[in-house]
């Protein structure tokens, strides 16, 4: 019953990111003379049924597939390449996150985080007795992962560089890591990134938001969000009914969740947060039966992870409690590499529920 437990809080997700592109677009096509209507759903559409046609054909694959050795060093070496073609070919001007491959354009860091998950998984399956010393628990796997955080952040993309670096402490704490090397770890960190700060190796509009959320000020487009959201009232408006999303910027997308609560209130708002509240702990109650299978527990368990870290910051960031930065509500935002490689995590969560029920 896991797997029935998870797809229902998935497609509530997916149900209401798809309702908000398309009261998006019903305004803007209504207060745009002349609009060719249809893309933005349209879109939308396409990226569903790629990530269902991913799903399903992730689903069927057996997961041990991902877990060999050849496959591991594979994901490694095109995570790194993907991410080195994103720094060389993407515009010169703002973060360099994207390959355009054709008329697609890809974010590779969306991929790397799912593939992280995999790495630490086979990793701590090899050295899950030795997760308690530090060199094994702590230092190796960070060493290991160094090349994705660094060239994530030389895009730079701090968002992703630090929900991949948190969803990375938390699958080894969950591990067996000590609390006691994670925390200190952390401190060492915010010491480190204190440091750039003082030396100016971050980027001027990096420090400027730093220094704005510090000061406690609040940017306009999230002021704008926040407003669109009380807009709603308990209720809503009603689907295409809000007119105040037109002027939150990113609306399908970083500030989905304002368009949600204009157009179905509060209580949209509190089904986004109950759906992944059950997601996560569907997910976490799935990996906890998998006493003897270390890879399955830690994937699983590391899926549910950084589906929470990516959640909390995207709804943190629109309610003015973190910085503003660029990152997708995960199953909800338009986004076609965020959502396709969510989906590809399901897929792998699924085959080793189903395989694990069949036998």
């Amino acid at each position: 019953m896991d797997y029935r437990s998870i797809a229902f809080f998935v497609i509530i997700l997916l149900v209401l990111g798809t309702l908000a592109v398309v009261s998006v677009e019903f305004l803007s096509d209504y207060k745009t003379i002349g609009a060719e209507k249809g893309n933005l759903f349209l879109n939308h559409v396409v990226k569903l049924i790629v990530g269902m046609l991913v799903l399903a054909f992730f689903s069927s694959l057996d997961y041990k597939i991902h877990f060999s050795r050849n496959v591991i060093s594979a994901y490694y070496f095109l995570s790194i390449l993907g991410l080195i073609l994103a720094l060389a070919t993407g515009s010169p001007v703002g973060a360099r996150r994207w390959i355009k491959i054709g008329g697609i354009t890809v974010q590779p860091s969306e991929f790397v985080k799912v593939i992280m998950v995999i790495l630490l998984s086979y990793y701590v399956s090899k050295y899950s007795d030795k997760m308690k010393n530090i060199l094994y628990g702590l230092i190796l796997p960070i060493v290991y992962l160094m090349p994705f955080y660094f060239l994530v952040a030389l895009e730079p993309d701090m968002s992703t560089f630090l929900i991949m670096f948190f969803v990375t402490l938390l699958i080894l704490y969950t591990s067996g890591t000590r609390g006691i090397y994670v925390f200190s770890f952390i401190v060492l960190s915010i010491l480190t990134l204190f440091l750039l700060y003082n030396y100016g190796f971050l980027r001027s509009y990096q420090i400027q938001r730093i220094e704005g959320f510090l000061k406690g000020e609040v940017s306009e487009q999230v002021l704008m969000a926040i407003e669109t959201a009380k807009s709603g009232g308990i209720f809503g408006k009603g689907l295409n009914l809000g007119e105040l999303k037109i002027l939150v910027p990113v609306s399908t997308s970083d500030f989905v969740i304002a368009v949600i609560g204009e157009e179905l209130g509060y209580f949209g708002i509190a089904a986004i947060f109950f759906s992944y509240y059950g997601l996560v702990s569907a997910l976490i109650k799935s990996a906890q039966k998998f006493t003897s299978n270390i890879i399955i527990r830690t994937f699983i368990t590391g899926y549910g992870i950084l589906i929470m870290v990516q959640a909390m910051v995207n709804l943190g960031v629109t309610a003015g409690l973190l910085p503003v930065t660029g990152v997708t509500l995960p199953f909800v935002s338009h986004g076609g590499s965020s959502l396709t490689a969510f989906m590809i995590g399901l897929g792998i969560v699924m085959s080793m529920i189903l395989r694990s029920e069949e036998r």
